[in-house]
């Protein structure tokens, strides 16, 4: 992964249709409440970015979706639950402001979203985990539902919750390749190195010609300081896409030489 931060800019990003109505509540994915066809678009396409870890780009389709639709309420939620996860007070509070004001017409898990963020207005710290999980049970099939009940859970360092419910989405949703991912990381970070490569090597496994789960792997041998398998892990990533990798994989080579 290019940076650990894309692991929250992951977990809040959402993959959504637009118009909220009792048929879509049904939906199996979470429809953003929008009145331009064009804002979605650039949404899912900035959404289908940041799972591919290109921050960049993900940010650069979210702003064009915001200028489409300046109250797409989910693009500001997103950006002020990541803002707040990484400690970033004054963005939290400029997007969760714009979020709370959006005047469009919302769905039952928007409005969940936004009572949410009113508490979290009111105390960074309050524990959101139930609402995650009314998120999770109406919509158990779109895994956005469970990187949002993830980064409650992350806020209020539940890891153990955070690593039951990627379990329960990897069996839940068609795609779950983003949470081997997700819980590699999330492994790496608890000190269980065994459970991590297991995770990084099934991300490999399902999303083979993409440089990222080769990315992420080498964060795994630098972690553990095999640095000759970082590198090598580090150019394949930069061999299937000439932007990815490259000064990771020359400072697992100066680590080689330590």
């Amino acid at each position: 992964m290019k940076n650990s931060n894309v692991l929250l800019l992951t977990i809040v990003i959402v993959c959504m249709g637009f118009l909220s109505s009792p048929a879509q509540e049904k939906s199996k994915i979470m429809k953003p409440t929008s009145s331009s066809e064009k804002a979605v678009k650039l949404y899912n396409q900035s959404i289908e970015a940041a799972e591919n870890a290109e921050v960049e780009m993900s940010l650069r389709l979210m702003d064009e979706a915001l200028k489409e639709d300046p109250n797409l309420f989910m693009a500001h939620a997103q950006r002020a639950i990541f803002a707040l996860y990484n400690g970033n007070q004054e963005f939290f509070n400029k997007h969760a402001e714009k979020a709370i004001a959006a005047d469009n017409q919302l769905s039952e898990a928007e409005m969940l979203l936004k009572t949410a963020l009113i508490q979290l207005k009111e105390d960074p710290k309050t524990n959101l985990t139930a609402t995650g999980k009314k998120i999770v049970k109406m919509y158990p099939q779109d895994k956005n539902s469970y990187y949002f009940l993830a980064t409650f859970q992350t806020q209020n360092k539940n890891i153990n919750g955070v690593i039951d419910t990627y379990k329960k989405g990897i069996k839940s949703v068609d795609n779950p390749a983003p949470f081997y991912n997700m819980l590699g990381y999330t492994y790496m970070g608890e000190g269980n190195m065994k459970e991590a490569e297991k995770n990084f090597n099934r991300y490999i496994e399902l999303k083979p010609n993409h440089p990222n789960p080769y990315d992420s792997k080498g964060d795994y041998y630098m972690e553990i300081k095999e640095y000759k398998k970082a590198y090598e892990s580090y150019m394949k990533a930069h061999e299937l896409n000439p932007d990815w990798s490259y000064e990771k994989a020359e400072e697992a080579k100066e680590k080689m030489k330590e």
